[in-house]
């Protein structure tokens, strides 16, 4: 502030309240060959109330471990929550190294569901 005066009364307390951004969307893609598995961790997800993109989407080829993947900053500690719910493997920030499929989910957060899944 360059100048001004600050929006609170003289002689009360400020009121601080948390600010926290809304849930991630997340998306899931699935890395198994279609054994089931991402469904279960999509079903997984929507029960634990996250808010998950519709379907599972399609992972070109196999992968083994089962990698949660974000893409802002802001959202490193809900990936950590939902790796920790699922017993993810590996946690990762979106860059070049992530598969195509999970550059083309768009959540906020992707899960990249390996076999063996959690």
């Amino acid at each position: 502030m360059v100048a001004g005066v600050a929006p609170v009364a003289t002689g009360s307390p400020p009121v601080l309240q948390p600010v926290r951004a809304p849930a991630p969307t997340v998306a899931v893609v699935d890395a198994t060959s279609g054994t089931g598995d991402a469904e279960r961790v999509h079903r997984r997800l929507a029960d634990a109330g996250y808010i998950v993109r519709s379907g599972v989407i399609d992972g070109v080829t196999p992968q083994e471990p089962t990698v949660v993947w974000w893409r802002d900053r802001d959202r490193s500690a809900d990936a950590s929550q939902l790796a920790e719910l699922i017993g993810a493997d590996d946690l990762r920030m979106v860059d070049g190294t992530a598969p195509r499929p999970v550059l083309e989910a768009g959540g906020d957060v992707v899960v990249q569901v390996g076999s063996p899944a959690p």
